[in-house]
């Protein structure tokens, strides 16, 4: 048995990565992101476009579109995660990419805010590429190239969560802004353009999958079963679940400790994420910054940019330095400084900035839109950014770390699933209390320093649990 498995691993080592499938299914991760992002630099100018309630209640409302995705997504995942087992991968990404890119496009012509939540919600419902992606790259790539193979998935993530709103800062409204659209069309559907575009990137995408993407099931399964006769079990009955069953999977402490983690950590999040926009475009007076969808859309190209720059480069030192577990906490401490430096942005923007222009006239440049205002929020974002994609890779190798690989399908769909419903919660829990703090405008910590922090908390919750995680989840158990 011993040489068995000593040979099963040789072959596998020789195995270069399959850079092909890796970019396509990168390419509908990404399309995935830029799908379910995309409305958050726009929720709050539509919400007003649809009348929708006090205009000091947008956070509230906003908050619930976009949980709209997640609610969807959160009621169906681990039936996909079924399906995927029994028909394939291949047929189920592409069913999703075809589904995301036309109902992003209907979303964008949506007539009232009554059917822009219905159809977002039908977007989540449809939308299985997450977990079908992770099993992908757990079926294609060798265990010792997984690490790198699962850093680029999560940099498509982490990109496609930026270009989503950027293209959604940048074009919504284009009428307002661009003379060539200002057409009756752009007037009526003022944020039909860049769900158009989005739409568009996602049939390319379904394009390339069915082109390049083949069937991976059938191949990982027949390995898995070789691998599993010839390597006994590595860790004792109550730290690996036995079956793909729910009550399994939470009854194992490995796989019940990196679901939790999991699940914390998406609710704050996205949380964040979607908080990013609604302070943004907050008026200055109010705690944010007064910005206009453009300014938001450039603000979240530049952390795009910077992100795709660094993604690669960061985690992976970070990984070599404190292995699997250790990377995720110091990039978690890390997402709890940049939380709570978002709300302090604020200040600076309330402060008056006058100079001397060329001809000795005064000169008053908007506070929310000077140099130092922007310099000191691209800085939060993309710390934001860089700690949560590293934290995102380190949560989805200990998921596939605690389990054996015939249950890695399983433990991913039942993984999205529960973050779906607290990614659902976090936006409107965010919304909520944005909307309160900033109605109110009690002194700190009530004002618009308060929700940060309570997502802060959330991430700080974390820490103990951390704690707890073995250090056999920073490597495979077939190969401890």
């Amino acid at each position: 048995m011993a040489k068995q498995l000593a040979v099963t691993k040789t072959k596998m080592d020789e195995e270069p990565i399959p850079w092909l499938i890796l970019s396509v299914t990168a390419a509908a991760f990404f399309s995935m992101a830029a799908v379910m992002t995309l409305p958050f630099p726009f929720l709050v100018f539509m919400i007003h476009h649809y009348d929708v309630g006090k205009p000091t209640d947008a956070a509230f409302y906003a908050g619930i579109m976009a949980s709209a995705f997640f609610l969807g997504g959160g009621l169906l995942s681990y039936t996909w995660g079924q399906l995927m087992d029994r028909h394939g991968r291949r047929p189920i990404v592409l069913a999703s990419l075809s589904s995301l890119s036309v109902l992003t496009i209907v979303f964008g012509m949506s007539s009232t805010y009554e059917l822009a939540v219905f159809i977002r919600f039908l977007s989540g419902a449809l939308n299985a590429i997450a977990i079908s992606s992770k099993a992908i790259v757990a079926e294609s790539v060798a265990p010792q190239y997984q690490a790198r193979a699962m850093t680029s998935l999560t940099a498509a993530w982490g990109v496609g969560m930026i270009i989503g709103p950027m293209l959604g800062g940048l074009f919504s409204q284009p009428a307002d802004t661009y003379e060539y659209f200002d057409t009756p069309f752009f007037r009526r559907y003022p944020f039909s353009l860049p769900c158009w575009m989005v739409g568009l990137i996602t049939a390319l995408a379904t394009v390339l999958n069915y082109a390049y993407l083949p069937e991976t099931l059938r191949k990982t399964s027949l390995q898995d079963k070789e691998q599993l006769l010839a390597a006994p079990a590595p860790l004792p009955d109550h730290d690996t679940p036995r079956d793909s069953s729910i009550q399994g999977l939470l009854k194992a402490r490995n796989s019940r400790l990196s679901l939790l983690l999991y699940s914390f950590f998406s609710f704050s999040a996205i949380g964040v994420d979607e908080l990013h926009s609604v302070y943004c475009a907050t008026p200055v007076p109010l705690g944010g910054l007064g910005w206009g969808s453009q300014s938001i859309g450039w603000s979240l190209a530049v952390v795009g940019g910077v992100l795709i720059a660094s993604q690669m480069v960061v985690y992976p030192a970070l990984e070599r330095r404190f292995k699997v577990v250790g990377a995720l906490k110091v990039c978690c401490i890390g997402v709890i400084v940049a939380t709570l430096c978002y709300p302090t942005v604020n200040y600076f923007a309330r402060s008056s900035e006058v100079a001397v222009d060329g001809e000795g006239h005064l000169d008053t440049t908007p506070p929310n839109e000077s140099v130092q205002v922007w310099t000191l929020l691209l800085s939060v974002a993309v710390a934001f950014k860089i700690f949560v994609s590293g934290c995102f890779t380190s949560l989805n190798m200990m998921l596939s770390n605690s389990v054996p690989s015939r249950l890695r399908g399983a433990i991913n769909g039942l993984a999205m699933a529960m973050s779906m419903f607290v990614r659902m919660l976090g936006p409107v829990v965010g919304g909520i209390i944005y909307s309160w703090s900033i109605s109110h405008q009690y002194p700190w910590p009530l004002n618009h320093h308060l929700v940060f922090i309570v997502f802060a908390l959330a991430f700080a919750a974390m820490l103990p649990m951390i704690r707890l995680v073995p250090v056999l989840l920073n490597a495979p158990p077939e190969y401890r």
